[in-house]
């Protein structure tokens, strides 16, 4: 029997401290030597992620796509940030929309890396779950997306490659005894698929952020104080 599971979290006391983000994307690896995402999460952070940045502390990393170095450096970033919400960023040679990834599944597959190291099939984690849910709602951000115009979609597959090691790490912080973030991945398409443009990847993006945010801040207890939140279709 597969088993599945999702680290849902109590609610938290009302926030004083800043709301703290992370958003990650990867460098090149083999058959994508120009990796979108690299530039999606550099551009976020040079044009600022949504109009507003009260109570939000954003933080912006480029893993590289490599099985041996990813886990210490996806350790040492979440250390780091210490990040209440979690937004990965990576491409997808098929997708052509958004892929809002609303699982974690524990397997890799060794593919070659970006240093040509391979390794092989095995779970991420051993004896772990066979899946972990992200606790936000994938389905709608989604729709969120397609109601501005964009083509998007809720996935259930993220995949057994660098990505989904790395979405299946930050959500299995809690069984290890530390604290689990909010955390989305998000697929997007090559850029030359011609599925979406840069403008388009930046404004869905930026959409999909701050609904994160939202989200992530109603869990966190402030729904009775709406003035301090994002608005929930606050534009790019």
């Amino acid at each position: 029997m597969t088993q599945r599971m999702s680290l849902a979290k109590p609610m938290r006391t009302l926030r004083k401290k800043p709301l703290r983000l992370l958003v990650t994307g990867f460098g090149p690896f083999p058959g994508v030597m120009d990796n979108p995402s690299a530039w999606l999460v550099r551009r976020l952070q040079r044009a600022g992620l949504v109009r507003s940045h009260a109570g939000v502390r954003p933080e912006f990393e480029v893993f590289p796509t490599e099985w041996r170095a990813l886990p210490a450096i996806h350790a040492r970033a979440m250390s780091r940030a210490r990040p209440d919400l979690v937004v990965h960023f990576g491409v997808s040679a098929g997708a052509r929309a958004f892929h809002i990834e609303a699982l974690a599944r524990n397997r890799a597959d060794g593919r070659p890396d970006a240093r040509g190291h391979e390794t092989a099939a095995c779970p991420v984690m051993p004896r772990g779950p066979d899946t972990l849910a992200t606790t936000l709602p994938a389905g709608r951000i989604a729709g969120r997306l397609r109601r501005l115009g964009l083509p998007a979609q809720r996935s259930h597959d993220a995949g057994d490659y660098i990505c989904n090691m790395t979405y299946f790490l930050t959500l299995a912080r809690g069984l290890h005894g530390l604290t689990t973030p909010d955390a989305l991945f998000v697929h997007i398409p090559p850029v030359e698929s011609g599925a979406l443009t840069q403008d388009q990847l930046l404004a869905g993006a930026r959409a999909l952020i701050a609904q994160a945010i939202y989200q992530t801040q109603r869990n966190s207890g402030l729904a009775g104080r709406r003035s301090a939140m994002l608005a929930p279709d606050l534009l790019p």
